[in-house]
């Protein structure tokens, strides 16, 4: 079957990068980072700005990876074949991360094309190389969290823009009404020649405003594309839990551009189908190492977790992956993990503090919700979910929860 269009192209460009990828197994750590360092050359400048590779390394006392590092040089950061010209970074401009609208501002000039692109190249890249993609996480992190910052930032600017309209949209009705009262009170003679010119002027209007509402709409909606598309190349990154790098210098930019200025509506987005951010969440669930990333940085994180579970017209899929998460600390156990994930046992101890002490400071929360859960509603719901096939052992999640 012959298939034209742009759904061929894509698809065409799609097996084409994916053959690209795979040829690459067997290169070596130098000559995958020239590769992905001429993909990177239209990010340089992010990634001049960002901490150096060696302040993270080191084991002592590494930096936080930063989007804004202070003192960024050519010379620490020229490792990816880009060009090391200093004169990139104004240092008049340096922004603190904890302010993540200002953290991915040197996206403004590059295309969302381009930070699209660069996005599915990394999660084709992950996908075909797996671990052997590890040498280039640090420049990727880079540019990954640049666009999740430029992404948010967009998105924030997009919806005040919106209010906006819509405040003056009432403004407009009101003002309307107000017009049309005097125009009772005036001769009708004189009215009547205006009326044919206002309707033109009022059409005009509505027109500009419907246009400027689509442009703004269009807007968001491509944001909306970067930061799903940075997200879940972040989780593939978790998900393949490399032995030979650490996420800990990364988690609090994380949270600073990615799960800080959402945690408010995590339950509110996670209604109907679980978002990028919620299977990043849970893929700190996959090995004890990850499990202090859900308590450490954001007290409000586990808590806002577990609201999802209560949120209104919240789907049985979504109900299960949170039970899930929640069944994997409540079955945690510091012997078991000793082997199964070659911890040394002061490592499994203290893992299984860390969770016991999680699970005890929310204890009244999550005995709330379970009662919820078991509700006649929504029990009723699962039940005809699990009877078709659906939910699964959503309802064994919560009588194996209760039963801990």
């Amino acid at each position: 079957m012959v298939r034209n269009g742009k759904a061929s192209r894509k698809d065409g460009m799609r097996i084409r990068r994916a053959v690209i990828l795979n040829a690459m197994v067997g290169v070596t750590q130098e000559e995958l980072r020239f590769f992905v360092g001429i993909g990177l050359e239209t990010f340089r400048t992010t990634i001049l700005r960002a901490t150096p590779r060696e302040l993270l390394a080191n084991a002592e006392s590494p930096e936080p990876f930063s989007l804004t590092f202070n003192g960024a040089s050519a010379s620490t950061t020229d490792k990816m074949d880009v060009d090391s010209d200093a004169s990139a970074l104004d240092t008049d401009e340096q922004s603190s991360i904890s302010e993540y609208v200002g953290a991915g501002a040197e996206m403004d000039n590059v295309s969302s094309k381009a930070q699209i692109s660069f996005l599915h190249l990394q999660m084709e890249l992950i996908r075909s190389l797996g671990v052997k993609a590890t040498p280039v996480f640090h420049e990727a992190f880079a540019v990954i969290l640049s666009s999740v910052a430029w992404a948010q930032r967009e998105l924030d600017v997009a919806n005040d823009e919106l209010e906006t309209l819509a405040t003056e949209q009432t403004g407009d009705d009101s003002q309307t009404t107000e017009d049309s009262d005097a125009d009772n009170d005036s001769d009708m003679d004189d009215a009547q020649s205006y009326v044919s010119d206002d309707e033109d002027m009022d059409v005009a209007v509505a027109v500009g405003k419907k246009s400027a509402r689509g442009d703004i709409e269009h807007r968001k909606s491509v944001a909306r594309e970067i930061r799903q598309l940075a997200i879940k190349c972040i989780t593939r990154m978790f998900v393949l839990e490399p032995p030979n790098f650490s996420f800990a210098p990364y988690m609090q930019c994380i949270y600073e551009v990615a799960i800080d200025p959402r945690i408010d509506n995590l339950a509110s987005e996670n209604t109907q189908n679980s978002s990028a951010l919620l299977l990043l969440l849970k893929s700190w669930t996959l090995t004890p190492k990850y499990y202090p990333y859900l308590v450490d940085y954001n007290p409000l994180t586990f808590p806002m977790l577990l609201d999802i579970l209560v949120a209104p017209k919240v789907q049985s899929s979504v109900v299960s992956l949170v039970l899930g998460i929640l069944q994997t600390f409540l079955d945690y156990d510091p012997q078991v993990a000793v082997h199964k994930y070659e911890l040394s046992a002061e490592s499994a101890e203290a893992y299984g503090v860390l969770v016991k002490g999680m699970i005890q400071r929310h204890i009244s929360r999550i005995l709330s919700h379970m009662r919820t859960c078991f509700s006649n509603s929504n029990l009723n719901s699962a039940t005809t979910a699990t009877q078709s096939g659906g939910s699964g052992n959503l309802v064994m999640h919560q009588i194996h929860i209760l039963s801990r």
